[in-house]
Formats: C-alpha cells, structure tokens, sequence
C-alpha cells in the first residue's frame, strides 16, 4: 500500500513516538501522523496533517482526536462540560503511561 511507519515498536507492534504516513493505495493516501503510540494505535500526544494540508494537534486516545471525541458525546466546543471532558481524557491517557 506503500504506507510508511518510522519508529518505536514493543512486541511486534507501534508503541513510543513515531511517524507514520499512509501510501497512496490507502484510503488516507497522504496523510501523516507524528506522535505516541500504544498498542499499534494513534494514542498520546501528536499532530496528524491530512493530505490537503490541515492539522489536528494535541492528544489522541484509541486512535480518535480527544476534541471528536467529547464533540461525538454531545458537548459543545467553548463549553464548560467540552473542556472538562478534554481535560478529562487528557488525565486518562497521562495516566496509561
């Protein structure tokens, strides 16, 4: 698929800082991430660029952006309960390290 991973692994598998970038017979082609990783998956701190160029930067649980995720809970972005969940699933990640 021509996908690139450079980086840390633990037990066959994405785990520390690294980067990868998805090849063009991905359906992501072009796209990049650069951050932490744990058990194969997106999960830390890092910045995915999406091939056109935008950005999502700061931390990632699972594979999922921490903003999508409180947005995908129902919560507004710029309100009290928003940021308290981002505050909260930022903690939970802390704490798996």
């Amino acid at each position: 698929s021509g996908s690139k991973y450079v980086g840390e692994y633990k037990d066959n598998k994405r785990q520390g800082q690294g980067t990868f970038t998805w090849g063009k017979d991905s359906e992501w082609a072009g796209d990049k991430y650069v951050g932490e990783f744990k058990d194969d998956k997106k999960h830390g701190q890092g910045t995915y660029t999406f091939a056109d160029g935008t950005k999502e930067s700061g931390y990632f649980m699972n594979e999922e952006y921490v903003p999508t995720i409180c947005e995908n809970m129902g919560l507004k972005k710029g309100s009290d309960p928003f940021g308290q969940c981002v505050v909260e699933l930022i903690k939970q990640i802390r704490d798996d390290d």
